[in-house]
């Protein structure tokens, strides 16, 4: 095994802008009433989901997703990326891909998947 790539690692950097694009195209993927909420009047000036709209359905906080999106240095543990997951109703392979481009063991198979629960 190789050694461990640091933050500004071109391996790490690749890994972060792949992450990135995955989390913007699979939020870009979903509409509101996909996941239970009310897409209000008008019309949306973003695709799909907005960047707050996921930090609520996942419970991760707005900043700390923007720079998930934005490819910044931060590390998300296993219980984000589930979270995240449930939000943008990944499938299991897409969920595995989400664990392996933040560079963590995906979770076991047997693992559940809930679709996201709808704000309060």
């Amino acid at each position: 095994m190789g050694p461990t790539p640091t933050p500004s690692s071109p391996t790490s950097k690749a890994r972060r802008s792949a992450l990135a694009d995955f989390l913007r195209t699979r939020r870009a993927a979903l509409r509101p009433v996909d996941v239970g909420l009310d897409p209000g009047p008008g019309r949306r000036r973003t695709p799909g989901l907005r960047r707050e709209e996921v930090a609520q359905l996942s419970g991760v906080g707005l900043s700390w997703y923007t720079w998930l999106e934005q490819g910044r240095v931060v590390t998300p543990s296993g219980q984000v990326l589930l979270a995240l997951s449930r939000a943008l109703a990944l499938t299991a392979a897409e969920r595995d891909h989400l664990f392996h481009l933040a560079a963590l063991p995906p979770p076991p198979p047997g693992e559940p998947r809930s679709t996201p629960t709808p704000p309060r």
